[in-house]
């Protein structure tokens, strides 16, 4: 009984857990320092996916602290990546049974939009709360890599979520 509760709590946590460690791997030091100090927010992709098929394995709650857990690591203005992640979340949720019926390769486009504009306001807000503007290169390479990076997104997404319903 017990090692099923565990297992059941371990399918939970799983979604919060795997964006939780791409961020901490987001901020290693690599060896190539594409973005400074700024991790690039790879959880774009997981949060897009279980807003559109399993929003119950990822809230709204849970990608809100998760955004916070973002702003303690990589030092940014308090809540900004709350914000962002849950705006997020609720763009895509609330839209989520016309996206759930489109193709890949159109769920794609709508993913590079979507990071495109959510990018932006990360912009726009980090320069408000710095008093500068910030290079536009730290907003644009952290959004390419996003994009280019969807299929694995999607492909983990996919594999942890059959794996929380039990169909893994």
């Amino acid at each position: 009984m017990a090692a099923f509760n565990l297992l059941r709590l371990a399918k939970l946590l799983s979604p919060f857990c795997a964006c939780l460690l791409l961020n901490i791997l987001s901020l290693s030091p690599w060896g190539w320092d594409i973005v400074s100090h700024r991790s690039v927010p790879f959880v774009f992709g997981i949060v897009f996916y279980f807003a559109i098929f399993n929003p119950h394995a990822l809230s709204g709650w849970a990608v809100f602290i998760l955004g916070l857990a973002t702003d303690a690591m990589v030092e940014a203005p308090f809540g900004i990546h709350g914000f962002i992640y849950s705006l997020l979340f609720f763009l895509v949720y609330f839209n989520r049974r016309p996206l759930g019926e489109m193709s890949f390769i159109r769920l794609w486009q709508i993913f590079a939009i979507v990071a495109g504009f959510l990018m932006a306001v990360w912009y726009l807000m980090v320069s408000v709360a710095t008093g500068f503007f910030q290079s536009l290169s730290s907003a644009f390479i952290p959004y390419a890599f996003v994009v280019l990076t969807y299929p694995l997104a999607m492909w983990l997404s996919h594999g942890l979520d059959k794996w929380i319903r039990g169909r893994a």
